[in-house]
């Protein structure tokens, strides 16, 4: 059973909160905090697996109420829940797991929750999975929501017109975020450039197809959308590859 610690001051959010919580299966809401010191006392007591933390809480806030939580637990997942969105950037170097922009979405909520509990589930058989580690992970901005993503589920970046579209196995997500800003962001052992609109994870490469004069195609695993790669680029990613 997965404990979960809403701490949210205006109680018709809380309660909506627990309503989409509590048809979950396999989730126990454990208790309701209106402020900061309370969400402490009862972190304390209670010994929750999740924290739904509001950011703005009257006395302390809510990024200062997560840094006493996670040092009382390490191992806890904290998700911040705001109307505003700028404070992700403190938010993810708090180990944030994940910033859920208000009003609440059902479906947003729910695979926020299914996806810690199969990291949960992971651990309680012993895959090691660092409690509060950030590696791995970037913080994207949409234009409704702020993600927190696995990079190795990103298969490949295009940009198109304004905006830079991220391919994930399931997902299409839309950023205005530049190519060059990603880029910088994106493991460089993992993620390369291989055309001028292109960033694409050296895992999922299945193959080079002839696609014009001077310019190639990669084809992936898990997704049918390709990437265009340039000839003067394919010994560098045989290279990286290799």
């Amino acid at each position: 059973m997965l404990r979960i610690l809403i701490c949210e001051d205006q109680v018709e959010n809380a309660i909506y909160l627990r309503g989409i919580l509590e048809e979950i299966e396999g989730i126990e809401v454990v208790g309701h905090a209106p402020d900061g010191t309370a969400a402490v006392a009862m972190a304390k007591k209670l010994s929750p697996h999740v924290v739904f933390m509001d950011i703005g809480l009257p006395g302390m806030d809510g990024l200062s109420t997560i840094e006493i939580i996670k040092g009382i637990n390490p191992d806890v997942f904290t998700v911040i829940t705001t109307a505003f969105a700028e404070y992700a950037l403190d938010a993810y170097r708090l180990y944030v797991y994940d910033y859920i922009v208000k009003p609440y979405k059902r479906a947003r909520v729910v695979k926020t929750i299914t996806n810690i509990m199969k990291i949960k589930d992971d651990r309680d058989i012993g895959i090691k999975i660092p409690p509060h580690s950030r590696i791995g992970r970037i913080v994207i901005k949409t234009r409704d929501e702020i993600i927190f993503l696995d990079q190795h589920e990103i298969i490949m970046v295009e940009r198109d017109d304004a905006k830079s579209c991220i391919y994930t196995g399931k997902e299409v997500f839309e950023t205005y975020d530049s190519l060059s800003s990603l880029e910088e962001r994106l493991d460089k052992g993992m993620f390369f450039r291989s055309h001028r609109g292109y960033l694409v994870n050296i895992h999922y490469v299945d193959r080079i197809a002839s696609y014009g004069r001077k310019v190639y195609t990669i084809k992936f695993k898990n997704l049918e959308k390709e990437a265009l790669i340039s000839y003067s680029r394919i010994s560098d990613l045989e290279t990286l590859i290799s």
